[in-house]
């Protein structure tokens, strides 16, 4: 999932001629979350993506993380995506989410990592039965599902390695 999220990720930054960032949205801490509940995360992960637009952020990918590493309940989104962030402040000081900057991701390898991290440890909701019932990634703004996002084809996806995303070199022994 992140090798196609990383070929659409790219297709929509040459679109927009911006570069991919790595941003990570956390709710304030009044915000009510009940963990495993679908409605629930549907509402936040909705508030996610408008404060994201607020904040600048144009669109892109969002993937959700209940936990911090330190193990403690702490919902906030990973988003890589494109945009020029700006109104930090005040978005944050109205709204009380914080948005924090990681950087830019200038190559396929580091925009490839950063998905498969995010993807590693991501959360959400399960059904009963234990299955999925929402996809890890979402997409949205500019990326979003309803936009015509053409990913070039001219690449022999056989040819890059499945662990980091780079091209695989032929060796005769």
């Amino acid at each position: 999932e992140a090798m196609r999220a990383t070929d659409r990720l790219e297709a929509v930054s040459r679109l927009s001629g911006a570069p991919i960032k790595h941003l990570i949205l956390s709710p304030p801490t009044w915000r009510r979350w009940e963990a495993g509940d679908l409605g629930s995360y549907i509402k936040l992960r909705s508030e996610a993506y408008q404060v994201a637009k607020q904040f600048g952020v144009s669109g892109g990918v969002i993937i959700f993380h209940p936990f911090r590493d330190s193990g403690d309940i702490s919902p906030h989104f990973h988003i890589s995506g494109t945009g020029w962030v700006d109104n930090v402040v005040s978005v944050n000081k109205k709204t009380g989410w914080v948005l924090k900057n990681k950087g830019t991701r200038t190559s396929r390898k580091q925009i490839y990592g950063t998905l498969r991290y995010e993807l590693d440890h991501c959360g959400i909701p399960q059904a009963r039965h234990g299955r999925s019932i929402v996809s890890p990634i979402t997409w949205f703004g500019c990326a979003s599902y309803n936009k015509r996002i053409v990913i070039p084809d001219d690449r022999d996806r056989r040819s890059l390695c499945p662990q980091c995303g780079a091209a695989l070199t032929k060796v005769r022994w």
